[in-house]
């Protein structure tokens, strides 16, 4: 079960992903892979309407054009994966890179259905263009885990914060995220104790639920309460405790309802600073 990193281009923040994708692998003990996705030259071309009519003679030229400018882009976002998997200290034969022909959308969560954590670089988290189309779909459509990077350069990854309401997403993010949670030295379970229910004090918000399910894995736990807007909060308690990656469900509405994440999902995806945030949905 290895790391998957989402090689994008244009991702601002691909090197502070490809050091969290890293430093991963090297607290889970196995191989990091880069995967990127383009489509098919003369599929992309014939998508865009070139090539026909009046284009038909000049449509074997501009498949190759956009080819040789496939490589050129897949090369670049090679090496400069290899130089920061060398900086990180990764030995080689614990780095791959693949590389896939097919649409980001449909591609990255396929390649990674059995991995032990799929990285998409921050950007990813608020972008409209494929590879935000390939987030919001590989967690959504596919409902798989996903990891969207911090901004952090120098991430630590000994702390993770899990924010807990009881409901089944967030069930879901840890059961689905429980190789990284047990690569921790700790773990802080929070809870916003404006939004707990008096009556259910047994119930599934209970946290006793998450902290017998950490127990039995030998993590050390600690329980915090806060108050006042959820998403701040778990922001603000993840930089007291310099935690390098939240967990939490996401939820999400349909593109129909022109929304696709609610409230506090958005506002951690578009956090500018803050930890990896390790959903499902």
């Amino acid at each position: 079960m290895s790391v998957f990193l989402t090689l994008t281009e244009g991702a601002e923040s691909m090197a502070e992903a490809t050091v969290f994708a890293c430093r991963l692998s090297k607290r889970l003990d196995t191989k990091i892979v880069g995967v990127s996705a383009m489509p098919d030259p003369a599929g992309s071309l014939l998508m865009t309407g070139a090539g026909v009519g009046l284009y038909m003679p000049s449509s074997s030229q501009v498949i190759r054009g956009v080819a040789d400018a496939q490589k050129q882009t897949r090369e670049k976002l090679e090496a400069e994966f290899n130089t920061v998997c060398n900086d990180e200290s990764i030995n080689s034969d614990k780095a791959e890179v693949r590389h896939i022909e097919g649409l980001p959308e449909q591609e990255f969560g396929a390649a990674a259905i059995l991995s032990a954590a799929l990285v998409f670089p921050h950007d990813c988290g608020r972008a409209s263009g494929p590879y935000g189309s390939a987030f919001e779909y590989t967690l959504m459509s596919r409902r798989q885990p996903v990891i969207i990077a911090g901004t952090n350069k120098d991430p630590d990854l000994s702390t993770v914060v899990i924010a807990w309401d009881g409901s089944p997403e967030a069930a879901r993010a840890i059961a689905l995220h429980e190789r990284v949670i047990c690569s921790a030295d700790r773990v802080i379970i929070a809870q916003n104790s404006e939004r707990i229910d008096p009556q259910d004090q047994n119930g599934p918000e209970d946290t006793s639920v998450v902290r017998q399910w950490l127990e039995v894995r030998n993590i050390p736990t600690t329980v915090r309460e806060f108050s006042g807007g959820i998403a701040d909060g778990l922001l603000k308690l993840a930089e007291e405790e310099n935690a390098g990656i939240l967990v939490a469900g996401a939820f999400g509405h349909s593109r129909v309802e022109e929304m696709i994440f609610g409230g506090v999902s958005r506002t951690l995806l578009r956090a500018d600073h803050g930890p990896a945030l390790a959903i499902a949905h």
